[in-house]
């Protein structure tokens, strides 16, 4: 994950930590064993990062860190930059996410996280 993508959201060490496992697929119990954090701080990480970046599961999270930080190079205009930093949402880029041949590139939830903008 970008450390840019952790000073927007403003996430700490060990939630850019915990964020970076759940990216990987790794359970709670997991997560806790590679950090060496007990299982409940996991979850308080969790819980502190769903708050900072507007998502209320780790399936959110994926999908809008996704949506965020690879989805634009699969629908073209990657060099579209939008004042923050960030890519530019554009009509284009977002019509095309029900297009047949996009549908291989877009993760679960991915598409639907997009078009609510």
């Amino acid at each position: 994950m970008a450390s840019l993508l952790i000073r927007a959201y403003g996430l700490s060490d060990r939630e850019a930590d915990v964020v970076r496992a759940v990216l990987q697929g790794l359970s709670t119990e997991q997560i806790a064993r590679t950090t060496y954090l007990s299982p409940y701080t996991v979850q308080d990480y969790l819980k502190s990062v769903f708050v900072k970046t507007g998502v209320r599961s780790r399936r959110e999270l994926v999908g809008k860190l996704f949506a965020e930080q690879h989805w634009p190079q699969y629908g073209g205009g990657a060099s579209e930059l939008g004042a923050d930093g960030w890519f530019a949402q554009t009509s284009r880029r977002l019509s095309n996410l029900g297009r047949p041949g996009n549908q291989a590139h877009i993760a679960p939830g991915a598409g639907e996280l997009a078009a609510r903008g």
